[in-house]
């Protein structure tokens, strides 16, 4: 067994235990070699008996060497331990100061809409990468999203991932988050991740996964015949959207790519007002003081509202214009004290679709 100190093929000195899982453990260590940080990702020897964990892991190296993006792992190095230190395979990743997604849902209970839109953008793009180099990741899930301190995003752990359109005969992933084509093995597409980072996302927000059984066989034949729970009441109505077309049980009807989905939640986010997908600014100068821009369809004043109180402003105004006129030595009014033209709005006390000129003040 590895133990601290023990150092890999004179180079990686292996300095905490920082992750266990199934296939090896995950050790915090040094590049004596360039003097750095890194991730020694260690398989377990007894796995070794099986040819395919070894060229599993292989592959995984390969592929994560071959992926460059900025929410993706990176991968230096990959080798066999001595015996000293187990025997096992080994690859040497860059080091994450941060926590496992799952983590931080434990923690918080759960995540606030801005939080988990953040994370799924940034997940969707790494995606995105990866799917573009012909990878499909195939085991999305929270524990395989680190999060950095400055809310940075980071893809980890290709140990079951496959070339798109691949099929396999032993299924491959996590229960909770496995698309309906992983578990009947059908080929996988990136709209298989796409799904699984909708269940991530699901998870999220509700604190828990959309599905869940006594065993891993009862969570993933759930996948394919149930809908999942509603989502808590707070959970905006886009942002429902968004997670139930990512986990439609039809793959076609997902988004098309995981840069889909990341464009989508993007906008979601940035989108003024719950229920208003267009806004309206109407340009106003800066060296104009005393007017303010109207905000249209869910704005902070709604543009019903707005055009309303500038008819009654406007006909205020015409009327007190017919009363006081201008003495001939006052001068014309500047490019910047007429009125804005608001479109839509009708002359008030006429009818026809004319534009109606109007004040607007503070």
């Amino acid at each position: 067994m590895p133990r601290s100190g023990d150092v890999l093929d004179g180079r990686y000195r292996l300095d905490a235990l920082v992750a266990t899982g199934g296939m090896g453990e995950v050790w915090r260590a040094t590049d004596v070699t360039l003097g750095r940080l890194v991730a020694v990702k260690l398989l377990r020897p007894a796995l070794l008996a099986d040819p395919q964990f070894d060229a599993r892991f292989q592959v995984e190296a390969r592929i994560m060497a071959a992926l460059t993006h900025p929410n993706v792992i990176n991968i230096y190095d990959y080798g066999h331990a001595p015996a000293a230190a187990g025997g096992g395979a080994y690859l040497v990743m860059s080091y994450v100061d941060g926590q496992p997604l799952s983590r931080r849902i434990a923690e918080a209970g759960r995540l606030s809409v801005a939080e988990t839109g953040s994370m799924l953008v940034q997940a969707a793009k790494a995606l995105h990468a990866t799917h573009r180099g012909g990878i499909i990741h195939c085991d999305v899930k929270p524990a395989n999203l680190l999060i950095t301190p400055d809310g940075t995003v980071i893809l980890v752990d290709f140990g079951a991932a496959r070339p798109t359109a691949a099929t396999a005969a032993e299924i491959l992933g996590t229960a909770s988050y496995m698309a309906p084509e992983q578990v009947t093995g059908e080929p996988v597409t990136p709209a298989t991740d796409v799904y699984a980072l909708g269940a991530v996302a699901y998870h999220c927000v509700a604190g828990r996964p959309p599905f869940t059984g006594k065993t891993a066989l009862q969570i993933t034949l759930r996948h394919l015949s149930d809908e999942p729970p509603p989502l808590p009441a707070d959970v905006p109505p886009e942002l429902r959207r968004l997670i139930t077309r990512a986990m439609n049980k039809v793959p076609a009807h997902r988004y098309p790519t995981a840069a889909h989905f990341a464009a989508a939640v993007h906008r979601s986010l940035t989108t003024r007002g719950p229920t208003s997908p267009k806004t309206v600014d109407l340009p106003v100068r800066a060296d104009a003081p005393g007017r303010t821009a109207l905000r249209g369809n869910g704005g902070q004043r709604g543009g019903d509202a707005a055009i309303h109180r500038a008819r009654q402003r406007g006909g205020r105004s015409r009327r007190n214009h017919q009363r006081r006129r201008p003495s001939p030595g006052l001068r014309s009014p500047t490019r910047r004290d007429r009125p804005l033209a608001i479109p839509g709005a009708r002359r008030a006390g006429r009818s026809g679709p004319r534009r109606e000129l109007v004040r607007v003040l503070r």
